[in-house]
């Protein structure tokens, strides 16, 4: 019990030191920066400042996003994980961090592209009932954790961009003038968060890891896809579908994974033409 206490107050303090750097290191910069700009786009009239009190909201806001960013980026870098290695090695985040870091020494730069070959020649009615809900996994993933985000980042920054009159209001939609621009933001957001989850290697190294034998980890090795398993608790011709599927969705990831009525609520499939260059 007291080994239990001591590593999570171990993980305790890590998160502290990790936040004090994240505001030190990224978010103070990030925010006087950001406000800065801000200021200086009012006062040389680039940015026009209606409120009555004058250009202090909008040097709060681009302050305030610029500190949120900051603080999240240095979260979800490799110096905030170095520092639960230095001072939790025992906890199980640390544990988490070693595992991932390991897999991606062994993944080779061609592992996006190949992959996105294999669900080409695999079609759906083909795959497992473990390698649809990993797909699913894998959807969810991207949508919640990349597209969406950066969709409404970007699709917000082209409207605050507009109201700030830094782009010009559509002439053809005179009824919703910022709707055409915010949307193309949006769009545009959307398609950067797939690629960028496509490339991240996340959805092939769950293929390997929860569903090791199956016919796409088989083809992502470079092995026979109708080789026969033979092992303690596998006895069976890859891509059969008799074979008893156990897969949840994981919760030992390094960011936490997502719920399961999440992923349960969305339908939609990785796009493939979000193919790596």
């Amino acid at each position: 019990m007291s080994d239990k206490n001591k590593t999570t107050d171990e993980e305790r303090q890590a998160m502290r030191e990790c936040i004090a750097e994240a505001f030190w290191y990224r978010s103070l910069p990030l925010g006087l920066t950001t406000g800065s700009l801000a200021l200086w786009a009012v006062k040389t009239g680039r940015m026009k400042a209606k409120s009555r009190f004058g250009a202090w909201p909008i040097v709060l806001g681009f302050g305030s996003v610029g500190y949120i960013l900051g603080k999240i980026s240095y979260i979800l870098s490799e110096n905030c994980m170095n520092v639960f290695l230095s001072k939790a090695p025992e906890s199980t985040i640390s544990e988490s961090i070693r595992r991932r870091r390991e897999e991606d020494w062994n993944l080779d730069g061609q592992l996006p592209n190949r992959f996105m070959d294999i669900l080409d020649r695999v079609s759906e009615n083909e795959m497992s009932d473990t390698e649809h809900k990993i797909l699913e996994d894998c959807n969810t993933i991207a949508y919640y954790r990349y597209s969406l985000p950066l969709s409404i980042g970007l699709g917000g920054s082209m409207y605050l961009a507009i109201k700030a009159k830094i782009l010009k209001e559509s002439r053809l939609f005179t009824a919703f003038p910022k709707l055409p621009k915010t949307l193309v933001g949006s769009a545009v957001g959307y398609l950067i968060g797939q690629y960028l989850y496509v490339n991240s290697t996340d959805c092939p190294r769950r293929f390997q890891k929860y569903d090791h034998n199956g016919r796409i980890a088989r083809l992502l090795r470079g092995e026979n896809e109708y080789s026969t398993v033979v092992g303690p608790d596998h006895q069976h011709e890859a891509g059969d579908d008799n074979f008893p599927q156990d897969y949840i969705i994981p919760s030992e990831d390094v960011y936490s994974d997502l719920s399961i009525e999440i992923r349960d609520s969305w339908t939609n499939s990785l796009n493939k033409m979000f193919r790596p260059v």
